[in-house]
């Protein structure tokens, strides 16, 4: 067995290590079986975090995910990194703990596998480690709030369809409108 030292800094790249070695009798070997060493010590540009993939818009509305409003909580992100990096997330500055790992096209969801977030506001970023190890500064901020509630309608006669006291609910106007709050 034997150990090399002193190498001086390799940069970023790919290389070809071969040896030989020489015994005490000055007969040397020829050289041996090549192995192949990548360096790398930049770190993956930061990924984004794209939408919630768990948007839920309500009956009759679109939805959209990109909107960061959803009312699942847990929910679930979509993004994009450098292919293969291992994805955390945080939400609040808070990771649960769990990574995904990007596809070949740098895509990614991720579920977040806390416990159930509180209807509010959050702010949802995330970090893209590459196989190096080399880790990415935090993504831009991605506005997420969880709405779990609405307001039930109060639906009242216009003061333009109340042909008398506006005290009651009596009306002549066979076409009255309707206003709610």
């Amino acid at each position: 067995d034997w150990t090399l030292t002193g190498i001086s800094t390799l940069s970023d790249g790919s290389y070809t290590l071969t040896a030989s070695q020489t015994d005490v009798a000055g007969n040397t070997s020829a050289i041996g079986a090549s192995a192949a060493l990548e360096i790398d010590t930049s770190a993956p540009a930061g990924p984004t975090v794209v939408s919630v993939a768990t948007d839920t818009a309500g009956t009759g509305t679109d939805g959209t995910t990109s909107d960061g409003i959803t009312n699942v909580s847990p929910t679930s992100f979509t993004g994009t990194s450098e292919a293969f990096a291992t994805i955390e997330v945080f939400i609040g500055g808070l990771s649960d703990g769990s990574t995904v790992d990007a596809d070949a096209s740098g895509d990614w969801t991720y579920t977040y596998a806390g416990d159930a977030l509180n209807p509010g506001e959050y702010v949802v970023t995330a970090t893209a480690t590459d196989a190096a190890g080399n880790t990415s500064s935090a993504s831009a901020d991605f506005d997420l709030v969880i709405d779990q509630s609405v307001a039930a309608p109060t639906p009242i006669l216009s003061t333009s369809s109340n042909s008398g006291s506006t005290a009651d609910t009596l009306t002549n106007d066979d076409e009255p409108t309707v206003e709610g709050t």
